[in-house]
């Protein structure tokens, strides 16, 4: 009996190493066409830059991107721009409504960001290039629920 009990903590043990040895699968990222969304298709209006300061301080840009109509989620438009080393600041504009959608809730400092216009996802990759202050960051999955991102991965 004692034979037959070490034996099976051996074959356990094996077994557990056997299985540490093997590598972890890598999880499938998400792909833009799990999250797809219908397309508004005419132009949007001009910004409305009465109801927000952050608006009117970047009407620029932010009426720049608006131009050729939504770029995400359908009818939204994610503008971007630079605000230093590493720095990218972002605004989600409603093209249905012409407004500036507030506090979305994403930090784009040391990532590339990967939206499309019939996608509510985002995807934010590291910088390339980024080094001090980003530090080790990894690619991080959103999902637009109309308000703000919800992290999905």
């Amino acid at each position: 009996m004692r034979a037959l009990s070490v034996s099976f903590a051996l074959f356990i043990l094996a077994c557990a190493k056997e299985s540490r040895d093997k590598p972890v699968p890598a999880v499938a990222p998400p792909r833009f066409d799990d999250f797809l969304v219908p397309e508004m298709s005419s132009r949007s209006a001009d910004l409305d830059t009465t109801r927000d300061s952050t608006a009117k301080r970047f009407r620029t840009v932010l009426r720049s991107a608006l131009k050729d109509g939504p770029n995400f989620a359908g009818h939204y438009s994610i503008a971007t721009w630079g605000c230093g080393t590493q720095c990218l600041s972002y605004a989600v504009i409603d093209a249905a409504t012409v407004q500036l959608v507030p506090g979305t809730g994403l930090d784009f400092d040391c990532h590339e960001v990967e939206f499309k216009k019939n996608s509510s996802l985002v995807i934010e990759r590291p910088l390339k290039e980024s080094g001090a202050p980003c530090g080790d960051t990894s690619t991080e999955a959103f999902t637009w629920t109309g308000t703000a991102f919800q992290r999905i991965r």
